[in-house]
């Protein structure tokens, strides 16, 4: 297997070569898309989702990403790179993103603030809350909080 990783510009490109030499991955890295060469794609990213997608599309990777994806190829995504691959981000209302996975991303801020404080109470009132965060139920993602 061979894999292309995809070089917009917002991606840590050292660690993930580091990791795939380690694996004994044989890959190469691409500022262009490639040729058929490659088996999987692996699109890295660090920062923000509406400058990662902006890079994307000025290089040419975001049409050739959708196309790879269409035609069956496989996609890695890592980090912002696995965010890139829903259709949009709270991050950066209006920005399209690669649309390969449905749904969107959403800001988990509100959400884990709320369930640390409901399961921070119940643990005071049981006597212990070490570990509560790692174990509450209602940790869960409400569809009403989502407004793309």
């Amino acid at each position: 297997m061979k894999a292309c990783v995809v070089d917009s510009g917002t991606g840590n490109l050292r660690s993930l070569g580091n990791a795939l030499a380690l694996l004994e991955v044989p890959f190469e890295v691409r500022t262009e898309p490639p040729g058929p060469a490659a088996d999987v794609l692996v699109l890295p990213g660090v920062g923000s989702f509406g400058h990662a997608m902006g890079r994307l599309d000025a290089s040419g990777w975001a049409p050739f990403l959708r196309g790879w994806a269409r035609d069956g190829g496989a996609i890695v995504g890592i980090c912002l790179g696995l965010q890139l691959l829903f259709g949009a981000s709270e991050e950066s209302p209006g920005v399209r993103g690669l649309g390969l996975l449905a749904g969107g991303m959403i800001a988990l801020g509100s959400i884990l603030q709320k369930a640390a404080v409901n399961r921070l109470a119940e643990s005071r009132r049981a006597g212990s809350f070490v570990g509560s965060l790692v174990r509450s139920p209602s940790a869960t993602l409400d569809a009403d909080l989502v407004d793309f």
